[in-house]
Formats: structure tokens, sequence, C-alpha cells
């Protein structure tokens, strides 16, 4: 085994689950998209992961002028 893999998956009522893996070479994990990841290589030897997914990025924006915060009256 080269690494371990953790991925947090949320159902309908918003309870979280984390889900770990070990990986090996060659090994292929389908992640959904938006879920939070994380990644540990565990050996010596280097550890490469590729992602495959959208080449649009999505910005975000919780304040300043472009924010969805910029809607709301301040009365």
């Amino acid at each position: 085994m080269y690494g371990t893999a953790g991925i947090v998956l949320a159902n309908g009522n918003s309870l979280l689950k984390e889900r770990i893996v070990g990986i090996s070479e060659g090994d292929f994990i389908a992640v959904p998209s938006g879920v939070v990841t994380w990644w540990f290589n565990d050996s010596s030897t280097d550890l490469t992961i590729v992602f495959f997914g959208q080449q649009r990025l999505t910005n975000f924006y919780l304040a300043g002028p472009r924010g969805v915060f910029n809607g709301f009256l301040l009365r």
C-alpha cells in the first residue's frame, strides 16, 4: 500500500460520513464533485495523484461588491 485517502460525504440531512481507503499502485478512485478529500503518502516512494474534472473554475464570493451579501439592504 502506498497511501491513504479520506473522502468526507454529506447526505441529504447534512450528516457527515468519512470514508478512508488505502491506495495501491494503479488504483482508480472515483470521487463525487464537491466533496472534501484528503490524501496521505505513508510510504517512502513517490505517490502521484491525477485529478480529472471540469476545466472551468467557479468563483464563490461571500463578501465584497460581487458577493452574495451585496444584495441585502442595510436598514
